[in-house]
């Protein structure tokens, strides 16, 4: 208590000398002006900071994954690799298994769909029980304007006969009328808008941005085993659909768990992407 005391009377003593002082007394009024404007930069950044985070973290999450558009980009590899059935080169650069999803920044269905990519790779190896693959998702942003040319999207480039045109033009035909497996069954209703929205895409080269249905999503699989004639006998591109949370069965509740459960069911052939099963109408 006594070491106290002599604390606070020194303290005591201090106040009494400023007080009594007059000189001290506009030094520290000075002083004290001087080191309020000297924070107000960090008095401003503080506010910012605690200011709402606008961030689009869907759209930020597909930009992550996101292709290079530009003409010597991945992404006009990826689809000159494909028109070309280039499988050496697309399994060296990009896997021989994997989703491509076309996304617009303000695409409500492209948001809605999201937290089910999450979900599928946080939790890849317990949905589909393989220790081997890895989750892999490339992301095309459609609308994403040329900066030398803000009335260009870079997405046209992937519509050029040297590009990607002959293997969309597969897409439209072959995948949406012969291969059975290629769409999702679910009625026949949904397969023959599958099959208007994919015509669009060898008719949408002039302001594909716009005209393209999204989200778009297809998978490739190349691999050995979805390959063997005794387990799937697939190969290439063995899956389209749009939004995929529109196929959830009706009557189950669309969470990140049955949203990943879907994809799962499609990276592993199971379910209505069974290929072995017949179209459900």
């Amino acid at each position: 208590m006594k070491i106290l005391r002599a604390i606070g009377g020194f303290f005591v003593k201090i106040g009494r000398w400023i007080a009594n002082t007059a000189w001290i007394q506009p030094l520290l009024i000075v002083g004290g002006i001087f080191g309020v404007i000297f924070s107000i930069p960090y008095i401003k950044t503080a506010i910012e900071n605690a200011q709402i985070d606008n961030t689009d973290y869907d759209y930020k999450y597909y930009t992550s994954k996101a292709l290079d558009l530009s003409e010597n980009g991945k992404a006009r590899k990826l689809f000159t690799y494909l028109s070309e059935n280039d499988q050496e080169n697309i399994n060296k650069e990009f896997g021989e298994k994997f989703f491509v999803s076309f996304i617009k920044k303000d695409c409500a269905s492209c948001k809605e769909c999201v937290e089910g990519w999450k979900y599928f790779n946080s939790n890849f190896k317990k949905l589909t029980d393989e220790s081997k693959n890895t989750f892999k998702l490339y992301t095309i942003v459609v609308d994403k304007k040329d900066p030398k040319d803000d009335e260009k999207y870079l997405s046209e480039n992937l519509f050029l006969p040297e590009v990607g045109k002959e293997f969309f033009d597969q897409l439209t035909g072959r995948y949406a009328e012969e291969d059975e497996y290629a769409l999702y069954k679910h009625n026949s209703s949904i397969k023959t808008t599958y099959k208007s929205q994919l015509e669009k895409l060898t008719n949408a080269t002039d302001k594909i941005g716009d005209g393209l249905d999204t989200p778009l999503t297809f998978m490739y699989d190349y691999s050995k085993v979805a390959a063997d004639p005794n387990y799937f006998n697939v190969s290439g591109v063995t899956a389209v659909f749009y939004n995929y949370v529109d196929l959830i069965q009706d009557g189950v509740e669309k969470n990140r768990v049955t949203k990943a459960q879907l994809l799962s069911d499609c990276w592993t052939y199971k379910g209505d992407f069974n290929p072995d099963l017949d179209a459900v109408d």
